[in-house]
């Protein structure tokens, strides 16, 4: 007789403390909605990437030190997955009020972005920094001391279909990313 033994799946861990558990299962804290402008113009919310996989920074168009890098490192993913239909960049800008629609636009023309699963986003920017700081865990600041006049963490924060975070790369590492590039798979083959 032979038996055939699947191995188990890796499966990403859940970001956050739970909310709560009710009998087994626990619930672990989701992004929630959020309304902003994309480089298009067009009006953006939480549901419109309900279901799909999504990675999330948090950047500024004239940022002169770590935005560059990450660029770079958010390229290679839009490279290897930006063909999905289920998968998408959401890239915030801590900079609203100089990063207008017409600059995302600009910016991202030049960076040769592709708005159809690369959102920039733009807004409110109590908004966007209570979404980044108290959802996403990223870090940011105005600091006229700092070049560009803002102090961010550089992490690419990567979101499942439900709406959980379940992994944090460093968006400035190479290594970092390759690694978010090896996880994410796993989450496109999660239902």
């Amino acid at each position: 007789i032979i038996i055939a033994c699947e191995s188990p799946k890796q499966k990403l861990p859940f970001l956050g403390n739970p909310e709560k558990v009710v009998g087994t299962d626990t619930i672990y804290p989701s992004i929630p909605n959020f309304s902003f402008l994309n480089q298009e113009g067009k009006t953006i919310q939480g549901a419109d990437v309900k279901g799909e996989v999504y990675v999330a920074e948090f950047f500024f168009t004239s940022c002169p030190s770590i935005c560059p890098k990450m660029l770079k490192q958010m390229k290679r993913v839009s490279e290897k997955f930006g063909d999905r239909e289920d998968f998408r960049i959401l890239s915030f800008s801590i900079d609203p009020v100089r990063d207008s629609v017409a600059t995302l636009a600009e910016y991202g023309k030049r960076a040769k972005i592709d708005p159809k699963h690369w959102w920039m986003l733009t807004g409110n920017e109590d908004s966007i920094y209570q979404l980044g700081e108290n959802h996403f865990m990223s870090h940011m600041v105005a600091d006229d001391n700092e070049p560009g006049g803002y102090v961010h963490s550089g992490f690419f924060i990567l979101v499942d279909r439900q709406g959980h975070k379940r992994g944090a790369y460093d968006g400035t590492d190479p290594k970092d990313v390759d690694r978010l590039m090896k996880e994410l798979p796993l989450l496109l083959e999660e239902q």
